[in-house]
């Protein structure tokens, strides 16, 4: 998924009843959300979900779910009292 820097997101999952959110650790990491869609603050920087369904008993191994977030435009540059301008008459 990707996103521009500063905006919000939603992932929804599909196919399953429960969906748990989880915080991308090499430990597992902690629950985030139990439901559907998964809602993010603004973000500013990538970042990594993991994400199990559940199904009665049943919860699947978790699944990598990556956000990109782009960088924004760089600004145009401004004209200072240095800059020199050059006027043609036609």
């Amino acid at each position: 998924m990707n996103i521009n820097a500063g905006s919000t997101a939603s992932i929804t999952a599909s196919g399953y009843t429960t969906y748990k959110w989880y915080e991308d650790s090499e430990n597992g990491g902690g629950l985030l959300f139990t439901g559907n869609p998964f809602m993010m603050l603004i973000l500013t920087t990538d970042i990594n979900y993991k994400v199990a369904c559940e199904s009665g008993i049943c919860i699947s191994n978790r699944t990598d779910v990556t956000v990109t977030v782009a960088s924004p435009p760089a600004q145009p540059a401004n004209f200072t009292s240095s800059t020199k301008m050059l006027f043609v008459k036609v």
